[in-house]
């Protein structure tokens, strides 16, 4: 079809007239939405997994802080017991207290590979996959048209936080 110079191509939507630079320009748009959208997606997800490492990290401290202490117990425990097999018989309330020591540090160490366990690598899988998602509908690969779906992904990232 020939244009003539100076006027632009109009494309006919219902009762409303489009340029083709309105059109472009809406598409470039929605891209650069998408994409800010993408990308605050990722960001949700790697800190919501940073952040189940972090508190994993600090029970996992806590875990060693109270096997630490156990040991230090368990010491004066058996240094007490030959205390008591010499005559001494404070060393039973030592190795009651080590027990407990040591059963707080299995509670603390379990919990802590969980949260390492679930955070980890910190990848932001829900963004990755709607990235593909989102590039399949743009090069014609997913099997409807291109519509801006609302993103719920990044509220539930979120509210798993």
């Amino acid at each position: 079809m020939n244009v003539p110079d100076g006027h632009t191509r109009e494309v006919q939507d219902g009762a409303q007239a489009r340029s083709l630079a309105e059109i472009v320009a809406d598409v470039s748009a929605h891209s650069a939405r998408i994409v800010r959208e993408e990308i605050a997606l990722a960001k949700a997800e790697v800190a919501t997994k940073l952040s189940s490492l972090w508190r994993g990290a600090l029970i996992a401290a806590a875990a060693g802080v109270f096997l630490l202490a156990a040991v230090v117990t368990a010491l004066h425990a058996i240094s007490l017991l030959i205390a008591d097999l010499l005559g001494a018989a404070s060393w039973v309330g030592y190795a009651v207290v080590t027990l407990l020591l040591v059963a707080s540090a299995v509670v603390a160490g379990w919990v802590a590979w969980r949260l390492l366990r679930r955070g980890a690598p910190p990848t932001p899988e829900l963004a990755i996959e709607e990235a593909r998602r989102t590039r399949a509908e743009i090069t014609g690969d997913g099997a409807g048209s291109i519509s801006h779906r609302p993103s719920t992904a990044t509220a539930e990232s979120q509210e798993a936080h």
